[in-house]
């Protein structure tokens, strides 16, 4: 499933790689059956799908901060921003909530500290197709190197057209010596999830959830060169930032 999120279609140099962010698709996933990723969220500008998003809170979603920044570095207006959430079809069902403010993480830059917390006009109520996920909060949580990681999104697949249903696919942990061999700045702040050639995060895909144990560990930030390509897809390492998000309550 190559989830698009919003791959800023900018491109930095890292080493001698490409990172660009996820515009959000899953490549090589599975179509997901209602019931399940009942915390995930499609975030919308203008009424278009950008990014994923998680329910973390009854008026709060995560994402990853490129997807409501501009390209002037300017946080969007909230007015513009919305979430479907309740239903696994990005276009029909569960219910589109407007968003009242944005809030990035303060020393977001590009793609570091790639964090947001949208927080909604109104409350969400929990369901047998919405809830809300727990955030890993401490190294106890975090899936060692090898662990199997579930990531579910909406961007583009191989084809290049943006899936209606949503698709969820398995990542595996990457060592810190292969997330810096792809992604040089890697740190603390990080980790890295590999997966099969053609296979991984794209556009539209940034924000999506990564859960383990089914507690939500990461967030997508970025790829490194191609979607699909060798190198794994990186993450935001939630627990880092686990009790600035929870500030945001």
């Amino acid at each position: 499933m190559h989830s698009t999120v919003i791959f800023v279609l900018l491109a930095i140099v890292v080493g001698t790689s490409r990172a660009m962010p996820p515009s959000g698709r899953i490549l090589g996933g599975e179509d997901a059956v209602s019931g399940q990723f009942t915390f995930a969220a499609s975030v919308r500008v203008d009424h278009t799908h950008i990014c994923g998003g998680s329910i973390i809170g009854k008026q709060q979603i995560l994402t990853a901060a490129h997807c409501v920044v501009d390209d002037n570095n300017k946080v969007v207006s909230s007015d513009k921003v919305s979430v479907r959430v309740g239903s696994i079809n990005q276009f029909a069902g569960g219910k589109i909530v407007s968003v009242s403010a944005i809030t990035v993480h303060p020393s977001y830059e590009y793609i570091l500290n790639d964090v947001a917390v949208l927080t909604l006009q109104s409350e969400l109520e929990v369901s047998d197709k919405l809830s809300i996920i727990e955030l890993a909060s401490s190294a106890a949580q975090q899936p060692a190197v090898g662990t199997n990681v579930t990531v579910a999104g909406w961007g583009e697949q191989s084809s290049g057209a943006t899936p209606y249903k949503l698709q969820s696919t398995t990542f595996t942990v990457a060592s810190d010596a292969v997330c810096t061999n792809g992604y040089a700045n890697h740190d603390e702040t990080t980790f890295c999830l590999a997966h099969s050639l053609k296979q991984g995060s794209c556009t539209g895909d940034a924000g999506n959830g990564a859960v383990y144990n089914d507690v939500l560990v990461g967030i997508s930030s970025f790829v490194v060169g191609a979607c699909g390509s060798r190198y794994p897809d990186v993450f935001v390492n939630v627990t880092h930032f686990a009790s600035w998000i929870e500030s945001q309550f």
